[in-house]
């Protein structure tokens, strides 16, 4: 992945500064994974995207106890175990299968 700027984030004022090439393309893996976030990831790529996502100091990321529980914290869809990773998916929600670990 490279580093260059990008386009513009939308919603939360976090996510509307201007995005790295990493960011764009993890937005972009993310959205072709999910199937625009309505397909679950699974634990294993799941961990994989929330490390590249703490690498990129991208703020808000996190997988709580909550977020990967069944049912989990998700107001729209409580029964799907997800993780955040603000600026993709649906809300900044990336579903993922059961059997998460918090972190």
């Amino acid at each position: 992945m490279h580093n260059n700027n990008g386009i513009t984030g939308g919603g939360a004022a976090n996510n509307a500064t201007v995005q790295s090439g990493d960011r764009q393309a993890l937005n972009s893996l993310l959205k072709d994974a999910t199937n625009s976030g309505t397909q679950p990831l699974s634990v294993d790529d799941a961990n994989t995207v929330l490390n590249w996502a703490l690498e990129q100091k991208i703020p808000g990321v996190r997988a709580s106890s909550g977020d990967v529980g069944v049912p989990s914290n998700w107001t729209a869809n409580p029964a799907q175990p997800h993780v955040h990773i603000p600026g993709t998916g649906l809300g900044n929600h990336i579903p993922v299968e059961s059997g998460g670990t918090p972190r």
